[in-house]
């Protein structure tokens, strides 16, 4: 019988590892996964109300070590230090280049965003500029870069935020990195000036707030 007090079927419980999925977590943090889930279980049958029990999990996300979110991630990559992550999407579109003075040269990408479970939520394009399906914008400026462990796929990537465009899921986003590229490099050989070609790709995209914007102020 179960004690009164034990949160084991409380449903805001329940609920957050769902929560959790849907807003995407990505494949490389099976670390990450194996934690909350302890720490899931270890507050589930704590006798706490259910809502101190949510925040108890909420901080465990947010505590648990930036590196988990990609291996072997070289240093330059990380994000300042009170920073942390938001949400986690997926680009999934193409790399379009344009031929100038004889030589390709990057134009813009054009890539729909995904949370893992597949769920479409945003759009990245020029700028760069990454939109949440609720308005809110923020483009991006390249801070520090390194090559992707596949030689056929784009840089790895952190960007500052540079700006941003009505309240929203990316309004307050600080820094971004783009991770587990999987092509979108750019064609080799001749070209015709003004001419276009769109390269597939795909990215994994982490969003960073500030740790208090995160708990609120």
């Amino acid at each position: 019988m179960q004690r009164p007090g034990i949160l084991a079927r409380s449903s805001s419980l329940t609920r957050f590892p769902l929560a959790l999925r849907r807003a995407g977590i990505p494949a490389s943090a099976r670390p990450f996964q194996v934690a909350l889930s302890r720490a899931h279980e270890f507050v589930s049958r704590a006798t706490i109300a259910p809502a101190m029990a949510s925040r108890c999990l909420l901080i465990a996300f947010w505590l648990l070590p930036q590196s988990l979110f990609a291996q072997n991630m070289p240093a330059s990559l990380q994000p300042p230090k009170d920073q942390v992550v938001l949400m986690h999407l997926v680009g999934k579109g193409k790399q379009i280049y344009v031929c100038q003075s004889s030589a390709w040269k990057l134009k813009a990408p054009d890539a729909q965003l995904y949370t893992t479970t597949g769920e479409l939520v945003g759009h990245h394009f020029a700028g760069p500029t990454w939109e949440h399906r609720d308005g809110s914008r923020v483009v991006g400026k390249v801070v520090a870069n390194a090559p992707s462990p596949d030689p056929h796929s784009i840089p790895w990537l952190l960007l500052d935020a540079a700006s941003h465009n009505r309240k929203g899921a990316f309004s307050g986003v600080q820094s971004i990195q783009r991770l587990d590229t999987k092509g979108g490099v750019a064609p080799s050989g001749a070209c015709t000036d003004n001419q276009e070609l769109a390269v597939p790709y795909e990215a994994d995209y982490n969003f960073f707030v500030k740790f208090s914007d995160a708990h609120g102020k």
